[in-house]
Parts: C-alpha cells; structure tokens; sequence
C-alpha cells in the first residue's frame, strides 16, 4: 500500500512539473516574439537615427516647433539675455533682403534680363524675306523686336606650336666665333617629354577633383570634343601635376603649423586600390587661419597620425570630440568644440526625447543665428565683440539649462 501511495504522489508530482513547464514553456515563446519585434523595432529606429533610410539627410528642424521650444526655454529659466539675443537675431534676419529664385523657365514677365550677366553678345539680325528680296526699297525700318537668349559653345582642345628660332653666326665679330648657333632658351612653362600643356593638365586635375569627373568618363567626353585622350596618359599627368605641386602643399602646411592661431580639422576615410581590392585611407582636411587649406592622408585614423600630422602646433584645435586628438590637447592646444557635431545629438534625439532635444535645437539656432549676422561684419575686430556680446548670454542659457534638464524626467 506504501509504494502504491508513493507512485500515486510521484506521478501527481511530475504532472504537476509537466504543467508547469508547459505553462513556462509558452511564456517563454511568448517573451521571445515580443522580444523579436522590439528588436525589429529598435533596428528600424536606428537606420533611422543612423540616416541609414535616406543617406546624406538633411538636420532640419520645422521652424514653429522650434519657435514654441524656445519660448518654453525662456519662459522656464526666465532668460533675459536669450529672449534679447532672439529678438536681435529676430531682426537681423529681418533685415535681410529676402533672396528670389530664378525662375524654373522662360516665363513671360519673368525673364532674367541676361544683359546684366556680362557674357559676350553675338548679334543675329533677321531680315523679313519680303524686304531682302527689293534690297529695303519702298520699306522704312521701324523699332526692332529683341529676344536674347543664352547659348554655350563646345570647349575645344587646341594646339600651341612654338618655335624656337636657331641662329648661326656668319661673320667675325670681337667675342663672336662665325658659325656659332644659338637657339631661344627653353620657357619655364615647357613640360618636359609631354604633349599637354599645364592648362590642359589643370583642365583635368579640376575636372576629377573639383567636379567629381572620373579619368573614363573624361576619357569618353575627350572623344566627343575632338581628340581622345586615354585615361592612363590623364593619370601620368594627375601624377605628374602632384609632384610638382608637393612643395607648395608642404609650404602651406608648414606655415599653418608655425604662424596658425587656429586650425580646424576633420578626416574622412577613403578606399585606395591596390592589387587584388581596396584599402583603406584616412584623409584629414586642415583649414588654417592664415589662409591655407590643405590635405593629409594617413594609413590609419588614431592619435599617433595626428600627432605627427601637426606636430610642432600649438594653439586652438578645433575639431570633433574623437579621442584620437586627446595627446595634442595634453601638450597645450586648447580644444574648441564644434557647435554642428553638438547639434547633430540632440536632431537625432528628437525621436526620442522630442520635448528635450527641440528645447536644445532651438537654443543652437539663435546661436547660429548671431553668428551668420557676425558674419557680414568685415572688420575682424569688431565681428568678435559682435560675437562675444551676443552669443556669450545664450552660450550661459545653454549651460543653465542642461544643469536644468539633468533634474527632468
């Protein structure tokens, strides 16, 4: 009787466990669909944030909703000095000429008068057939009907001959031998053992550089304009114009390290080929306040690159918050920080924290604001006490109101 009771409460047990893991079972799965669709959730909101959906957006912010975010910012730190800044902004923006679109198209009434532009004019004259026919006579010209009109002319290639004259001499002269030849020295300009001439290299150098024109695609236009031009003779030149221009870009370098107040920097990377793919580059663009604007290319993108890249500086670095400029600000440059990087956080906040990150975004916008109107002030001098006297109150009101959004929920 003991061992039949004994299986009863066993079997009764693991029936019960039975249930239960069963019942466990089931919660678990359904944990794990919920789970799966935040996941899904927070990776749609992160290509999302990470502008993966719509590459290069663009960070605008609609106007009223910022409008309604800065006044609760100045109601709630009671800002004095900000609601002056705005309404300085206010009216400096105002004060702009608002800026008219040319038109889409020839409209009537709408036409740029195309005069002002100071292209060259080539006149057509149109003679009714009825009038060249009799040569004008029986007829009196009366005011003509003008329409202009703008046309573009094929860029050509061209070729510049040069001769260097050769002379001999064919008499005896003091300090002449006859039968001495000369010749006209070679110009600075000649490029040695090349059929281009430095305008043409430039021509492509710009046109892949500035325009974004690949050396095949030039190659293909080169055809259309007359004379082709095989993309590994363009690249010889590319090549050959980066040498000579080497001293000048290391010249520029070296004065910005020297004599820069300031030098502002950011690197993007940039895949270089090599045999069998790509590798990567790291490309750092400088801009110097002594008026030069260089570029440096490095294998990799941390502190040892960059050290060496401005080493010797020392100044104001301005620059993202990465921590490969940390060694430079620990030997005395003193780090500025970049308003736009500051700006970006808080525009992809605003799908999460909107209240928050609009209240933000509409403080950087009047800053922004005072410094497009510092801008059109020519004297150096007196842009800056524009700047400190303006932007200093809403640089403080930033300050005030992070101490105060920390408190917040």
């Amino acid at each position: 009787m003991r061992a039949d009771e004994e299986r009863q409460r066993l079997h009764t047990t693991i029936l019960q466990l039975r249930a239960e893991t069963a019942s466990l079972t089931a919660q678990l799965k359904e944990m794990a669909k919920v789970n799966e669709l935040q996941a899904a959730d927070l990776a749609r909101l992160k290509k999302v944030i990470d502008g993966q959906r719509q590459p290069n957006q663009p960070e605008r912010i609609n106007e009223d909703s910022l409008q309604l975010a800065f006044e609760s910012v100045v109601k709630g730190l009671e800002s004095r000095p900000l609601a002056e800044a705005a309404e300085l902004a206010k009216a400096a923006a105002d004060a702009q000429p608002a800026a008219t679109p040319p038109p889409k198209g020839p409209r009537k009434g709408n036409r740029r008068e195309l005069w002002k532009a100071g292209l060259p004019v080539i006149e057509e004259r149109i003679v009714p057939d009825e009038v060249q026919a009799c040569g004008g006579a029986g007829w009196r010209e009366l005011e003509p009907e003008v329409t202009e009109r703008v046309a573009f002319r094929r860029s050509r290639f061209e070729v510049i001959r040069t001769t260097r004259t050769r002379w001999v001499r064919v008499s005896e002269d003091e300090g002449a031998t006859k039968g001495q030849i000369v010749a006209a020295p070679v110009p600075d300009w000649a490029l040695p053992s090349m059929m281009a001439d430095a305008s043409l290299i430039a021509e492509v150098v710009m046109n892949k550089y500035g325009f974004a024109l690949p050396l095949h695609r030039q190659e293909r236009m080169s055809g259309l304009r007359g004379f082709s031009l095989a993309r590994s003779t363009q690249y010889d030149w590319c090549e050959y114009g980066a040498l000579k221009l080497a001293p000048i870009v290391s010249a520029m370098h070296a004065e910005s390290i020297s004599d820069s107040f300031m030098i502002a920097t950011d690197a993007t990377s940039a895949p270089v080929r090599v045999s069998g793919g790509t590798i990567n580059w790291h490309v750092f663009v400088f801009i110097s306040d002594v008026g030069h604007i260089f570029f440096r290319a490095v294998r990799r993108h941390d502190g040892a690159s960059i050290g060496a890249l401005l080493q010797g500086f020392r100044g104001h670095l301005l620059s993202d918050a990465s921590s490969i400029y940390n060694g430079l600000h620990l030997v005395g440059n003193l780090e500025l920080a970049c308003w736009a990087h500051v700006r970006r956080y808080f525009w992809k906040a605003t799908l999460t924290e909107s209240t928050l990150a609009y209240e933000a975004l509409s403080i950087i916008s009047t800053l922004f604001k005072v410094v497009a109107e510092s801008n059109r002030i020519s004297k150096l001098s007196e842009r800056d006490a524009f700047r400190v006297k303006h932007a200093t109150p809403i640089v403080d009101t930033f300050d005030a109101w992070m101490k105060q959004a920390r408190t917040r929920g």
